[in-house]
This record gives C-alpha cells, sequence and structure tokens, in this order.
C-alpha cells in the first residue's frame, strides 16, 4: 500500500524538553537545517518554535500539549 499508514507504524512522540532543544537549533540554523539534523519535519519544528512560551512552561518529560484555552489564559494571565 502506497502513501497511507501501515498497522506497524506509529505516530512520533517528542518531550518538551527535545523539542526546545530543535528550537534552540533552529533559531540559529534554520528550522530545515534543525529539522535534517534532528530527523524530524520542517513543519513540526515550526509548530514547535510557535509554542517555545508553552514548552518552556510544561514539565519537561511531558509529550503533548494538551491545553484548553482557559488552561492558557490562567498561565499567561490575559
Amino acid at each position: 500500500m502506497e502513501g497511507g499508514s501501515t498497522s506497524n507504524s506509529r505516530r512520533k512522540s517528542y518531550t518538551a524538553k527535545f523539542k526546545l532543544e530543535v528550537v534552540e537549533v533552529a533559531k540559529e540554523k534554520g528550522n530545515r537545517e534543525a529539522g535534517r539534523l534532528f530527523i524530524v519535519g520542517e513543519s513540526s519544528v515550526r509548530e514547535w518554535r510557535k509554542a517555545e512560551t508553552v514548552l518552556n512552561i510544561l514539565h519537561k518529560k511531558k509529550r503533548a500539549m494538551r491545553t484548553n484555552k482557559l488552561q492558557l489564559k490562567v498561565m499567561f494571565n490575559t
């Protein structure tokens, strides 16, 4: 089967610490280069750069950024 996911494939998940490391490299070398170095998609790097503030708040071993708008408002006092 071409182009689809197989039953053996799983979504990758990354810790907040890993994402922040990628973000730091992306700031210096760019999103594409950071993606190549860490073997992640350029679009993931872009999303992580946008979410850097939230990633800094999360526990470093946390793998998802599942927060609702109310939680974000409380975090940022908006």
